[in-house]
């Protein structure tokens, strides 16, 4: 893909329409590392201390699992509606889509999360007794919380915050020709994040385009069309809103794609080949 095009607004006019968003998940799956039996490995086997690390599992799969599948859920919601900003898990949201950014998860969260966390708690003694049977001399009582010690333990959160505008920025004991230096350094990093922001979804789309081309001649049967197309209406889907610089190449890639795959189904990608050509060359387009 060619350089990105320059875009007609200034940094100010770009970051006064974001909020920074944090994705904060907590969560209890049992997992615990069996001291004494790693001192017994170490000895068996005449390793050096500390060189082996065996973990147990004190929740049953049955109850693990739903709280994994639903954290990525979770996630995959968040990632899906945001862009990176800076390292640590900081991401940004166009202000007009904080609310659907959170009613997804809400609803990720009410509808799955609450209910498999909601489980645990009402099977505790059960959990409890399933670890004490299932793991022997190697379970510890005090390594399992209370019940109410766990409810605490399963949380979801999204933190946000604003972004100081560069004509805004005032630091106490700096004269004007520092404060202008600072904010030009503002100005410039701001433009270095937006770019690298609207750079990722370029890059989703490219990642996209070449698993479309891959996917569709090497997987005859079309055993994964459906999640490629499922994984393509999402992007599309988001770009409008990621698009945070109305960058040409971006708009372009994603109706390029979108009319390529409109009203097609993973049945007629495995059964029309004029179908999966048409994607392919569309697909080959973003990827130049």
């Amino acid at each position: 893909m060619t350089k990105q095009e320059i875009t007609t607004m200034t940094t100010n006019q770009i970051t006064e329409k974001l909020l920074t968003v944090r994705l904060s998940i907590s969560s209890y799956l049992g997992r615990s590392r069996a001291n004494g039996a790693e001192q017994e490995v170490e000895a068996a086997h005449a390793a050096a201390s500390g060189s082996v690390s065996v973990r147990v599992s004190y929740l049953p799969k049955k109850y693990a699992a739903p709280i994994q599948r639903t954290t990525s859920m979770i996630r995959a919601a968040f990632y899906e509606n945001t862009l990176p900003w800076e390292d640590g898990g900081l991401r940004v949201v166009p202000a007009d889509k904080y609310f659907k950014l959170k009613d997804e998860v809400d609803t990720i969260v009410n509808k799955f999360w609450e209910t498999a966390v909601r489980d645990i708690l009402d099977n505790y003694d059960e959990v409890k007794e399933d670890a004490r049977v299932r793991l022997g001399s190697l379970y510890d009582p005090q390594r399992m919380p209370t019940k109410y010690e766990l409810e605490d333990r399963y949380a979801v959160s999204i933190q946000t915050g604003t972004i100081t505008s560069v004509d805004d920025a005032r630091v106490v004991g700096l004269g004007d020709q520092d404060m202008t230096i600072l904010k030009a350094e503002m100005d410039e990093r701001y433009s270095t994040q937006i770019e690298g922001a609207v750079n990722s979804v370029l890059c989703e789309m490219s990642d996209l385009a070449i698993d479309i081309t891959q996917r569709l001649s090497k997987d005859p049967k079309g055993v994964k069309y459906k999640s490629l197309l499922d994984r393509l209406s999402r992007l599309i889907k988001s770009v409008p809103s990621l698009n945070i610089t109305d960058d040409i190449r971006l708009s372009k890639s994603s109706e390029l794609l979108h009319a390529a795959a409109e009203g097609i189904t993973a049945k007629d990608l495995r059964d029309d080949p004029k179908a999966r050509t048409v994607l392919v060359k569309a697909a080959e387009k973003v990827i130049k």
